[in-house]
């Protein structure tokens, strides 16, 4: 019986060895062999200079002297009257810079050089008297080593990337690229593309890294005003090191115009199409077979991390990983027959300083395309992470389309990179922003940061104490609402959106119960989770009796905790919100309490009796983010006049709103609460400062730290 299971094992075993010869035999005939493709690597387009830097596939250059004539090229086009404008891209996976490749449409090098026409185009359009030379530098290696079975390809050629990522590449690229920033007047633009991306992030970062280690002043000008990362083929531990450091030295990049006012812009726009293959399937397929027999660790809360496994962060690309997103692309259809004007991209700007919410859209060929920023997102750095749409970017290779370029063409308009007068600052900003505030019943004050760093003030302490970290497994892009009396907590998350597989068309909402006295240990077995066909946008909970309240725009929904299955019930209709903002409850009073950021109003509900009661307590609050209830009394912070409301509601209707404090010294106050001695604890992100303001309304106390200290 052995002897049958040995024979039939060889059977197999000889199978398999002949399919493996076999797809070797096919990718050794079908091999695109070891060459430079462009000794006389200077070449002129229409209107523009193209020039390539080659590497092979052990990181060295083919030769030296591209790369100086490259520099020589830069160098000339520098003395321009204007400037000139420098656009640097390192391919990726199956792609090289051969002349077939220039001459197929879908492959990097044909897109790059429609790329460069179209910004010869717009830079003509901007300064038509003296406009800038436009210089291309394609930095190619061998990213394509087969023609036949590529797919199969992908590791081989991930493992080359990595040597292509060597000293003498990144060292080069940066010559480059500070070549290129000699004259001021000069603009670079730098992109990576799949594991191209990969050189350009190990590039940043090291530039990055020795920027903030080398003393060097508070405002610097970066080497490249535009950095864009497209289907990146990275690891993404690489993003969140980078994020890591970004958010440690409080690095905050800006446009400044000629005027010197300064706009919020990205350092790294990274762009990851949803039907991406290569890094959405094959990727984790490979790192999973090369990570066979590696150890990996939990991230706990001494290690602050956006996510728990640290195998996820190996196995998986930054554009693949939600917890590491700052932004959102949404695509609209436009009305059938709107004709597009080929070099309009029909940009529009908005801002909500009450939310923080920030977007822009443009149009492509078909439809209307809007990037948000998540006001709530862990990563709140100049380094832009997001998924795009297929119509966008359709696959992994083909990142040149009409619609991409728009794309680009719109981050240019917005980041204000290329446009004359302007120029990027780089600012350190190592103050800590205190994003919530608890006093405990010790009286001691519970704070929270943009880090999701916790710390405890002792009442008159100079400086807060760390404790630990906010639990990994709670995504604070998901929290829509919470509720706390010091010792346990409830934090409601909205965990997924309609459309994903069986729970398609519903919305799907998760409850955990804390200890905060244990660091944030959960203690209520595993989370609740809730099925709504309702979208909610606020939540709280009453821990002592079970139930966990939801805002939808018009309605109060609740649900029973004690149940294995609980199901949302409307509770109460509301008048409809502008802006639904927080919602807190008092067990003492069976009060909600609930913020509207648009309509500036403050809304009661009375649980109390039989049937509840609703009632506004109060309008014309301009931007009420947070409220504290303190029996009969309410506070307000209100963002938008940088003061604090007191409100009286021992009776129906509340008595009318009187400021308690008014002061230049509050910026952006997000969140309140009080001590038994009156003292109220404000967390104000814009001030970077924690207040401690006393009965009377005068400020007694502000409270800063920094970023690098008490980690």
């Amino acid at each position: 019986m052995n002897t049958m299971k040995l024979a039939c094992c060889a059977r197999h075993v000889g199978v398999v060895q002949a399919v493996l010869i076999l797809l070797g035999l096919l990718l050794t005939t079908a091999c695109t062999k070891q060459q430079m493709y462009r000794p006389d690597n200077i070449e002129k387009g229409p209107g523009y200079t193209l020039g390539f830097v080659e590497f092979d596939d052990q990181g060295e250059p083919w030769a030296p002297a591209q790369a100086e004539r490259v520099l020589e090229t830069i160098e000339r086009a520098n003395q321009s009257p204007n400037g000139a404008v420098v656009i640097v891209f390192v391919h990726g996976w199956k792609n090289n810079a051969s002349p077939e490749q220039e001459a197929k449409e879908g492959y990097s090098l044909n897109g790059f050089n429609k790329l460069l026409t179209e910004l010869t185009k717009l830079t003509r359009a901007a300064q038509p008297t003296a406009p800038p030379e436009v210089v291309g530098v394609f930095v190619a290696w061998r990213g394509q080593s087969a023609k036949a079975l590529q797919n199969l390809t992908f590791w081989g050629r991930r493992k080359a990337a990595r040597r292509v990522a060597s000293p003498s590449a990144t060292g080069t690229l940066f010559e480059i690229l500070t070549t290129a920033r000699a004259n001021p007047k000069s603009r670079v633009g730098l992109i990576g593309h799949s594991f191209g991306g990969l050189l350009v992030e190990t590039v940043m970062a090291q530039a990055m890294s020795a920027m903030l280690f080398s003393g060097a002043q508070a405002q610097e000008d970066f080497p490249a005003d535009l950095v864009v990362l497209i289907n990146t083929a990275s690891e993404g531990v690489h993003a969140k090191g980078f994020i890591d450091l970004l958010t440690r030295d409080g690095i905050s990049l800006y446009r400044v115009d000629a005027q010197g006012k300064r706009y919020s812009r990205p350092l790294i726009v990274s762009l990851t199409s949803e039907s991406d293959l290569a890094t959405r399937v094959y990727f984790p397929i490979g790192a999973r077979l090369g990570g066979l027999g590696k150890h990996y660790r939990k991230y706990g809360p001494e290690f602050c991390s956006p996510g728990e496994s640290q195998r996820a962060f190996l196995l998986h690309t930054s554009g693949n990983m939600e917890v590491l997103f700052s932004h959102t692309m949404t695509r609209e259809p436009l009305p059938p027959g709107t004709q597009v004007p080929e070099a309009d991209v029909q940009l529009r700007l908005e801002e909500n300083p009450a939310t923080g919410e920030t977007s822009f859209s443009f149009t492509g060929l078909h439809d209307r395309y809007t990037v948000r920023n998540i006001p709530t997102a862990l990563n709140q750095t100049p380094y832009w992470i997001m998924r795009v749409p297929k119509s966008l970017i359709p696959n992994h290779s083909e990142i040149f389309g009409p619609d991409t370029l728009r794309l680009l063409a719109a981050l240019v308009r917005v980041t204000g990179a290329f446009a004359p007068g302007f120029h990027t600052e780089l600012i350190q900003e190592t103050v800590a922003q205190p994003l919530y505030v608890k006093v405990l019943s010790s009286g001691d004050v519970l704070i929270v940061d943009q880090l999701r760093r916790l710390h405890t003030l002792t009442p008159r302490q100079s400086r807060p104490v760390f404790l630990a970290c906010f639990p990994p497994t709670i995504s604070s892009t998901a929290v829509i609402g919470s509720y706390t009396d010091g010792r346990s907590a409830v934090i409601v998350t909205n965990e997924a959106v309609p459309g994903k597989g069986k729970d398609k068309g519903t919305w799907v909402y998760q409850t955990q119960v804390f200890d905060v006295a244990n660091l944030l240990t959960p203690t209520a077995g595993k989370p609740k989770t809730l099925k709504a066909s309702t979208r909610y946008h606020a939540a709280t909970a009453d821990p002592h009796k079970r139930k966990v309240f939801l805002l939808a725009e018009d309605t109060l929904y609740v649900a029973d905790l004690s149940k294995e299955a609980p199901e949302p019930q409307p509770l109460v209709s509301l008048q409809r919100f502008g802006q639904p903002g927080i919602m807190r409850f008092d067990p003492a009073s069976q009060r909600l309490v609930i913020t509207d950021l648009k309509l500036g109003r403050l809304t009661v509900v009375e649980l109390g009796g039989k049937e509840p009661r609703v009632h506004v307590a109060a309008t014309g609050l301009g931007s009420p983010t947070d409220v504290y209830i303190h029996g009969d009394t309410f506070y307000v912070t209100d963002n938008q006049g940088r003061k604090v409301w007191r409100i009286e509601c021992a009776q129906t209707p509340c008595v009318s709103p009187k400021v308690f404090m008014q002061s230049d010294q509050l910026v952006n106050p997000l969140r309140l609460d009080g001590a038994k001695d009156g003292t109220l604890w404000v967390a104000d992100a814009g001030a970077r400062t924690v207040f401690a303001i006393d009965a009377n309304g005068r400020i007694r106390q502000a409270v800063s730290w920094s970023l690098r200290r008490g980690h």
